[in-house]
């Protein structure tokens, strides 16, 4: 585990009430405590949860979908941080998957287009706007969880709600 990984856990532990800690409000939905978080990983990839490489199996053949994250067409990564998942899914879909990344740090989004040039990137707050069926498929690898650790309800059934209008009819959300 990268040491940024291992600072986020500690700080769940100590303010996050899910882990024992205090009830107060965290940091966690608002863009300024992602941008200090992004300064000081320098373009560091961290992988919230599960490494990038494991879900492109697991969502070649999930069944009920007409998706998998290689079928070609239009994908919105939201809140994707530095994970390496959108150039993934560009190199291993053979240019026939466009991927545009988002994330509302300002800060994560300049390091990226930097890092991941075949990926569009964009700065995007979710819980506002995604567009309206604009996307063949939509993956969820870490924002949602992000907003649950950060009590913020109404971030997560507003994320749900424009995911769902930004998808073109028969889109595929993907959580991970």
């Amino acid at each position: 585990m990268s040491k940024f990984g291992r600072s986020l856990i500690d700080y769940a532990r100590t303010n996050m009430p899910y882990f024992g800690g205090t009830t107060q409000a965290t940091p966690l939905s608002t863009p300024a405590y992602w941008n200090q978080i992004y300064k000081k990983l320098k373009g560091e990839n961290f992988e919230w949860a599960v490494e990038p490489t494991s879900l492109i199996p697991t969502y070649q053949s999930t069944p009920g979908t007409t998706h998998s994250l290689l079928t070609p067409g239009k994908w919105l990564v939201i809140g994707n941080g530095t994970s390496d998942l959108p150039r993934l899914m560009s190199s291993v879909g053979g240019g026939e998957v466009n991927v545009t990344a988002c994330d509302f740090s300002d800060t994560v989004v300049e390091q990226m287009k930097k890092k991941q040039t075949e990926v569009e990137w964009v700065r995007m707050d979710c819980t506002e706007d995604m567009g309206d069926s604009e996307y063949d498929g939509i993956i969820d690898k870490g924002l949602l969880d992000g907003l649950h650790l950060a009590r913020d309800t109404s971030g997560v059934k507003n994320v749900l709600s424009n995911a769902y209008r930004s998808l073109l009819p028969g889109g595929s959300l993907f959580t991970a």
